[in-house]
Formats: structure tokens, sequence, C-alpha cells
């Protein structure tokens, strides 16, 4: 009586887990919608403060000699756009990425300082005519293989930043080529995560 008692019940189980909905495998979306590569470089030097520089793929940070501010000092920083950021993007992410092995150049105080500017600028920008800057916004240090998170802040159509060497006492430079797809290096926005 017993054994059949059992085997009514494993039956019974039996027959409730195979009537059980399996799941379905589902394809798991990527964490962030969309990833923007299309940035402009501007660069400024403070030993040319009137001369504007056409926009360039060529990030190049230098500071020499102290801060621009520092009698014989000299910069040169980068001012970068990203323009086109559609209505209703969400979740606006700055970084710089590069695969291992790409050359990221780098000498002395390489750590840097990124900015949101209060204003757009031009082609015809110069170190002189540079838009104020609304706040320090992130600090990264760029290197090969690694990916660094500079900060997010609400999306914007169009973001403007300054970069510069963040130590206003010691010489350093950081040089990169920015690339966009199909094998992307530099900096990149996300938005939509």
């Amino acid at each position: 009586m017993q054994y059949s008692s059992i085997v009514l019940a494993a039956s019974s189980l039996l027959a409730l887990i195979s009537a059980y909905p399996t799941a379905t495998p589902v394809e798991l979306a990527p964490r962030c919608g969309t990833t923007d590569y299309a940035v402009t470089i501007q660069p400024i030097d403070s030993a040319l403060p009137d001369t504007s520089f056409p926009p360039t793929n060529y990030f190049n940070l230098l500071q020499s000699g102290g801060s621009a501010t520092t009698s014989g000092g000299r910069n040169m920083d980068a001012l970068v756009a990203i323009n086109g950021i559609p209505n209703g993007a969400y979740g606006c992410q700055l970084q710089v990425s590069f695969p291992a092995g790409y050359p990221v150049i780098g000498q002395g105080s390489t750590q840097v300082n990124v900015f949101t500017l209060q204003a757009p600028f031009n082609s015809a920008t110069t170190w002189n005519t540079t838009p104020a800057v609304a706040s320090l916004w992130g600090t990264a240090t760029f290197t090969s293989g690694g990916t660094a998170i500079i900060n997010s802040e609400t999306c914007a159509p169009n973001l403007y930043f300054a970069f510069e060497i963040a130590d206003d006492t010691a010489d350093g430079s950081v040089a990169f080529t920015q690339l966009g797809l199909p094998n992307p290096a530099g900096i990149q926005l996300t938005y939509n995560c």
C-alpha cells in the first residue's frame, strides 16, 4: 500500500513537471543603447593665444614650464565637441577607451582634467576666445588597453568639453589618434544606458 502511494505521488509529480511551461531563451540587450565616436577635437595653444587651429583627429595635451599662467609656461589643451545627440537620449556618459596595444603616448604628468564649457566653440576658437568653463567634470588617466569613465551628465543635443593636464605645476603630455568605427579608440560618449 505504501509502495503504490509513493508510485502514485511520483507519477503525479512527473506529470506536473512535464506540464510546467519551459522558459524560451531570450537574447539580452546590450547595456548601453548607443556609443558615439564622432567627436570634434579642436586644439588650443597658450603660446599662440590668438591662433586658431583646424579640427583634427589627433588628441594632444602638453604642459611645459608650469601652467600657462606661469611666466614661460605653455599649455596645449583640447576642446572636444560631441554633436547630434538625439532628442530624448538619456544617461550620457563620457569615457576614453583604447584597445590593448593601442599607442597612447604619455610623459611626465599624465592625469587629465575634463571641464564642461558654458558655450559652444568652433574652428575659429583660439586660446583667448575659448568659452568659459562651467565646472570641473572629471579626471582620468588614459592608458592603452583600458577604459576610463570620466563622468555622466544629462544629455543635450551638443556637449562641449575642455581637456587639460591636471597638475598645474608639473610638465606632462598625453597624445593619441582618435578613431571611429570599425576599430574605435579614444573619446566616446555612450547614452541610453
